[in-house]
């Protein structure tokens, strides 16, 4: 007798508390789903979609995020071409994925105008690097210590 009457308090109890169990369960989701997308935008904003790149001195390495993950890119150097200048990019791929069909954006940050350079037979594979190499014309000395670089790619593989 005693044990039935220790189950119905159980049951009584959750039957008197089982509104505050529900709130309390979705306060729970709720404050997490809050985490969570506070913690991505804190990740957006730690990850630039575009840095600045010295090619004149070959200094700097610099994560970006691309369309589909985060890479490292890194000033190759310059050369003085014609009129202007045929700017080096390594692009290094960290993830597990293969990246295809690379585009990449330059601009001197003191100026409106960009060149665009896009490699449709790249394939920079996991774990590994590329160099890529695009022509800008109309650029000085003095400019090449701040470009400003943006880097996307149209296709993933895991193969």
């Amino acid at each position: 007798m005693e044990t039935t009457d220790k189950s119905s308090q159980a049951i009584s109890w959750i039957r008197n508390n089982l509104l505050f169990m529900i709130i309390f369960i979705l306060l729970i989701f709720f404050i997490n789903n809050k985490l969570d997308r506070f913690e991505s935008l804190i990740y957006e904003s730690i990850v630039p979609p575009k840095v600045s790149l010295d090619f004149q001195n070959k200094s700097g390495v610099a994560r970006i995020k691309t369309s589909f993950t985060d890479i490292l890119i890194a000033s190759d150097g310059s050369r003085k071409r014609d009129n202007g200048y045929e700017l080096k990019l390594k692009v290094i791929n960290p993830s597990s994925i293969y990246l295809h069909i690379i585009n990449t954006e330059f601009r001197h940050i003191g100026s409106d105008k960009s060149a665009t350079c896009n490699d449709v037979n790249i394939i920079v594979r996991p774990g590994s690097s590329k160099v890529l190499t695009c022509f800008i014309s109309d650029l000085s000395d003095s400019e090449l210590d701040s470009i400003e670089v943006r880097v996307d790619f149209e296709q993933m593989s895991s193969r």
